[in-house]
């Protein structure tokens, strides 16, 4: 995924990766600005009841503004080779 476009967001790096996906350093190339992107599996949210959980909790997180907490931009999903990723874009501050 190193040098691909998500939307307007260019990857330039795989940060880590884990249990719930692989995070990303990424450019937003309409304000200029260094973003973290995660990128979740679709079997991730597959119940109902995850969706409704991840939708709440991200919901509360893009509430909260301080230096050691990411900022929650905005979430959308990618519908890619027959399964959807859900994408997380964060401020990249607390990973520089």
């Amino acid at each position: 995924m190193i040098r691909t476009t998500l939307s307007h967001y260019r990857i330039e790096a795989e940060l880590g990766r884990g249990g719930m996906g692989i995070v990303y350093k990424a450019t937003d190339t309409k304000l200029d600005r260094t973003v973290a992107i995660k990128v979740l599996p679709s079997a991730a949210l597959a119940e109902e009841d995850d969706r409704t959980r991840f939708y709440r909790e991200a919901n509360a997180a893009a509430q909260l503004h301080h230096p050691n907490i990411a900022s929650v931009f905005e979430i959308y999903f990618v519908q890619k080779l027959n399964r959807t990723e859900i994408v997380i874009l964060l401020s990249l501050n607390v990973y520089t």
